[in-house]
């Protein structure tokens, strides 16, 4: 879920295109579902929850609609109603029997309910979308983390390794949650050696250390044992996350 810097030029682009699109007759709901969108992403975000909403009383089976306007209100921290929005996403996609939309709109509100601070019912989600994507296995392993439930985690890691098919960034993944585990159990040789054998590691999006400092922001925030964190910091040599 990370932003790449195509994103951050669509975004300045995007600015600069409002006053014209602002300027067009709307007339249908994906008028103004577009105008929305590019509102979302110049950071505008009243405007675009407007617009969202005037396409929705045109066209209230357009799933997507629900989804952008939990996405506002996720970006506004009013996750409360961007559950609510998620929830008729998903709700929508399945009564328009659409699969596909259905499984990202319920990990959307899986994400959602993280940042909550819900996590077992972030597990609960997550465990819904098990079926269709084997590899949620390893988002699960994070929640059962922050519910401090380590040992779970690392029986829930092992079982990603045992699928049959499974992605090198999942297999990563399914390390990095296991030696967070061995390092909130203090069990900090184990964790180090895990960190030293993948510090080099490249995900689609980040990498090893940039994983480890973001997720350790979120473990402090969420008052997770901070104890040894320092000792792996120190191995990877990244900066302490404030």
């Amino acid at each position: 879920m990370k932003t790449s810097r195509l994103l951050l030029v669509l975004s300045l682009l995007f600015v600069i295109a409002l006053p014209a699109v602002a300027q067009k007759k709307l007339k249908t709901a994906q008028d103004y579902f577009s105008r929305g969108f590019k509102y979302s992403e110049a950071g505008k975000l009243d405007l675009a929850l407007a617009d969202y909403e005037a396409a929705l009383k045109l066209d209230s089976l357009e799933c997507d609609i629900y989804n952008n306007i939990a996405g506002v209100f996720s970006q506004k921290k009013k996750f409360d109603i961007a559950l609510q929005n998620y929830s008729k996403a998903v709700q929508c996609a399945k009564s328009m029997r659409n699969d596909q939309k259905a499984s990202i709109f319920t990990l959307n509100r899986a994400l959602c309910k993280h940042e909550m601070g819900d996590y077992q019912e972030a597990i609960k989600d997550y465990s819904l979308l098990v079926e269709v994507d084997s590899t949620t296995l390893t988002s699960i392993s994070l929640e059962l983390l922050y519910l401090k439930k380590y040992d779970d985690a690392i029986q829930n890691a092992k079982k990603v390794l045992n699928l049959s098919k499974v992605t090198e960034d999942a297999k990563a993944s399914a390390a990095l949650h296991s030696a967070y585990a061995f390092m909130f159990k203090s069990d900090i040789d184990k964790a180090l050696e895990i960190h030293k054998a993948n510090q080099d590691y490249q995900f689609g999006y980040a990498s090893w250390k940039e994983y480890v400092k973001q997720d350790f922001t979120g473990f402090r925030k969420a008052g997770l044992p901070t104890e040894n964190m320092n000792k792996i910091e120190a191995l990877l040599g990244i900066a302490q996350a404030k």
